[in-house]
């Protein structure tokens, strides 16, 4: 759903997922609008879902808290929202060999990187109806584990 602010949304059963339409570096602006305008506890219901450039390939990773790790987005999201302490949704891109990383993350990805996502996907949409369950540990572990508990 567009909306007057830098997002799009759709809801179900009171669950938000919310696409940031800012440049990435900006994110936080928009963030911290949807934050307010949706009236999110930003330590207990917010997951912000990024890339990792340091997670290998189709890895897929649920913590809460901590830096940026040099992502510039989750930078802005901790500028913005005055915390660090959210959690963090990351999906692992690999490292690159033998392009900047600034180019890297911009690239399209391959049929071989589609595919590992899609099953990065599944293990984090799985975790994550065990986290809105009320089992935010044990969904961790879930996600952290690549599925297996």
């Amino acid at each position: 759903t567009p909306s007057k602010f830098d997002f799009f949304y759709g809801e179900k059963n009171g669950l938000y997922i919310i696409r940031l339409s800012s440049y990435m570096n900006l994110s936080g602006v928009p963030l911290l609008e949807a934050v307010r305008f949706f009236d999110i506890n930003v330590r207990e219901e917010l997951i912000v879902a990024h890339d990792d450039i340091d997670l290998a390939k189709g890895r897929v990773k649920l913590r809460f808290n901590g830096g940026s790790g040099g992502h510039r987005g989750i930078e802005s999201c901790i500028v913005s929202l005055e915390t660090h302490e959210f959690f963090r949704l990351k999906f692992g891109i690999g490292r690159p060999e033998a392009v900047t990383p600034r180019e890297y993350v911009l690239q399209r990805f391959g049929v071989e990187e589609l595919n590992l996502l899609k099953e990065s996907f599944i293990i984090a949409s799985r975790g994550l109806e065990i986290f809105f369950a009320g089992g935010k540990e044990k969904a961790m572990t879930f996600i952290n584990s690549q599925g297996k508990l």
